[in-house]
C-alpha cells in the first residue's frame, strides 16, 4: 500500500489555487476555453447524454450501498379535480410530480466531497465536514457554472474494432494517446474528456442492466493519473458505472484507487453512467470527436453528486465545412475520413484541390520507408494526410494572403513543397495539411504559385518535376 501512497502522494493539487478554492480541476477551464468551444457549433447538433430517471434504472440492491433507482411520483394529477369527464372541465387546472432518488442514482456528477482518501477531502479538508447536513466544504453547488468548455470523445471499442471493451479490461494512458493521434484529435488544458468503454452497449443488447453495476467492468487504469494531471484536463466521464477499471490493477491499493486520487487529491469531477452511443455513432460518421460540451450539476447545497443531462454540441456540417481525405494510418494502409474546413484568417486561405501530383517521396512514404514528421511524443506522426504537390482553385484567402501571393479567390495556383504539405500528422491542427483531400489549408507561409486555367490540370500537377528557386513566384 505504501508504493499506491506515495504515487498518490505526486498528484495533489491541495492549495494549488488557494486554501479556499473548492473547484479543483475546473480552475484550467479559460474564459477563452470556452469561446473556442462555442466555435466549434455552427449548425446546432445537440446529443443528451443521460439515461432516463425511472425506476427501470441501473441501481440494484449490492453491500455497502444504499442506492435505488428514481422513484416519481405524481403530486397532483389531471382528474384530480374531482369534475366527471362528461361535464365542464375547469378552464385551468395544474398539475404537480416529485421525485425520489439518491443524487447519483443515473446519468450523475461524482463531486468532491463523494470520496474522503486517508481522512480527507479535496484541498485538504478533514472528511469530517461532510455532516448530516452535507458537505460544509466541497459542495456540488460551487461548480454550478463552471462544467462547460471543449469535449473531446475517445471512442476505445471503434479503437480497437471491437463492438466493446472488455469486462474488466484496462484502458491505460498510451491507448488513450493513440486513440486521440487516429481520430486527429488532441486532448488539452481545460477539455472534458469522455472515453466510451461500449459498457452500456454491452447491456443494452443483452435486454437489460442486469449486474451493470456489481459485475467487472472496463475502465481507465492508474497510468491515466498522470496523463490527466500533465495535460491539465478539466474532468473525466465514462459510459460504465465508475469510471475506473474494477477490479483494480494491484492487489495493495484501496478500492476506488483511481476516484481517490482524482477527486480526493487532484479535485477532479468524474462523471458516470453517460450515455456516449448517439454521440459516438455521430462522431464515427463525420469524423469529428470534439464538441462543446455543457453539463452543469444540480445546485445542491452541500451535496457530494448530482444528477445531470449532458449536452454535446456539434454541428460544422455547412456547405463547404466538411472535407474528405485520404488518410496513411499507417505504411500501406489508407483511410477515407472527414475534416472540418478551417476558418480563414487574414494571412491564409483555403484551396479546393483539383489533383496533385505524385513522387519518388510519395511511393517511399507509403510502402515506410520515409518516415512523416514526427508528432508531439517524438513519433512518426501517423496518421496524415499525403501529397505534397497540390493544385487547385483558392476557394477563400484573407485579404493579407491575397495581397502576399499576388492572387484572389477563384484562382489556380500550385503549393510549392515545403515541409509542413503532405508529411504533419492530422494531430496538429489544422487537420487538412495534405493534397490527397477535397481542400487544403494554405499556411501563411506556404509558397503559392499561380497556373493559367489553359493549362490541362494533369499538366499543372506536374510542377514539382519544373526548376524553381526558393522563395520564387511562377506562373
Amino acid at each position: 500500500m505504501r508504493q499506491y501512497f506515495q504515487f498518490a502522494d505526486k498528484y495533489k493539487n491541495w492549495g494549488r489555487w488557494g486554501q479556499d478554492d473548492e473547484v479543483g480541476t475546473l480552475n484550467f477551464v479559460k474564459p477563452e476555453h470556452i469561446v473556442a468551444a462555442a466555435r466549434l457549433v455552427r449548425k446546432g447538433k445537440v446529443f443528451s447524454l443521460a439515461i432516463p430517471l425511472d425506476e427501470k434504472g441501473p441501481q440494484v440492491t449490492r453491500a455497502g450501498s444504499r442506492r435505488f433507482n428514481p422513484i416519481h411520483t405524481m403530486l397532483k394529477t389531471g382528474t384530480d379535480h374531482g369534475v366527471p369527464e362528461s361535464a365542464e372541465p375547469p378552464v385551468v387546472w395544474g398539475t404537480d410530480d416529485m421525485i425520489t432518488m439518491p443524487l447519483q442514482a443515473a446519468t450523475q456528477w461524482d463531486g468532491f466531497g463523494h470520496i474522503i482518501f486517508r481522512g480527507r477531502m479535496y484541498n485538504g479538508r478533514p472528511g469530517s465536514m461532510v455532516t448530516g447536513q452535507g458537505a460544509l466544504k466541497n459542495g456540488i453547488e460551487k461548480l454550478s457554472e463552471r462544467v462547460i468548455g471543449r469535449g473531446v470523445l475517445l471512442d476505445i471499442p471503434r479503437h480497437r474494432g471491437v463492438p466493446w471493451v472488455g469486462q474488466g479490461d484496462v484502458i491505460d494512458a498510451h491507448e488513450l494517446d493513440a486513440c486521440a493521434a487516429k481520430r486527429g484529435v488532441k486532448v488539452g488544458e481545460g477539455d472534458f474528456l469522455l472515453v466510451r468503454t461500449g459498457n452500456i452497449a454491452m447491456y443494452r443488447s443483452r435486454g437489460g442492466w442486469g449486474d451493470f453495476v456489481t459485475a467487472p467492468r472496463p475502465g481507465i487504469g492508474l497510468s491515466v493519473i498522470p496523463w490527466l494531471y500533465d495535460k491539465r484536463v478539466a474532468s473525466v466521464a465514462c459510459d460504465n458505472f465508475g469510471v475506473e477499471v474494477d477490479p483494480g490493477e494491484l492487489t495493495e491499493m484501496p478500492k476506488a484507487a483511481v476516484h481517490c486520487i482524482a477527486l480526493a487529491h487532484m479535485g477532479m469531477l468524474f462523471g458516470e453512467i453517460f450515455d456516449l452511443e448517439k454521440l459516438a455513432d455521430d462522431c464515427a460518421q463525420d469524423g469529428v470527436y470534439e464538441f462543446l460540451f455543457v453539463a452543469p450539476p444540480m445546485p445542491v447545497t452541500g451535496g457530494v453528486g448530482s444528477p445531470v443531462n449532458p449536452y454535446a454540441a456539434k454541428g460544422w456540417e455547412e456547405p463547404m465545412r466538411a472535407a474528405k481525405a485520404a488518410v496513411l494510418v499507417k505504411p500501406t494502409v489508407l483511410e477515407m475520413r472527414s475534416f472540418p474546413v478551417p476558418e480563414v484568417s487574414s494571412g491564409d486561405a483555403i484551396l479546393r484541390l483539383e489533383a496533385c501530383g505524385m513522387c519518388g517521396t510519395d511511393y517511399s512514404l507509403y510502402y515506410g520507408d520515409t518516415k512523416p514528421f514526427p508528432d508531439a511524443t517524438g513519433q512518426p506522426g501517423y496518421p496524415f494526410i499525403p501529397g505534397h504537390e497540390p493544385v487547385g482553385i483558392i476557394e477563400e484567402i484573407g485579404a493579407e494572403a491575397s495581397s502576399r501571393w499576388g492572387v484572389q479567390a477563384g484562382d489556380r495556383v500550385a503549393i510549392g513543397a515545403n515541409g509542413a504539405i503532405g508529411l504533419t500528422s492530422i494531430s496538429k491542427a489544422p487537420s487538412l495539411l495534405g493534397g490527397y483531400a477535397e481542400y487544403m489549408y494554405v499556411a501563411p507561409t506556404s509558397r503559392v504559385f499561380p497556373v493559367s486555367k489553359s493549362v490541362p490540370v494533369e499538366s499543372a500537377a506536374t510542377y514539382n518535376a519544373l526548376p524553381e528557386r526558393r522563395g520564387e513566384r511562377g506562373s
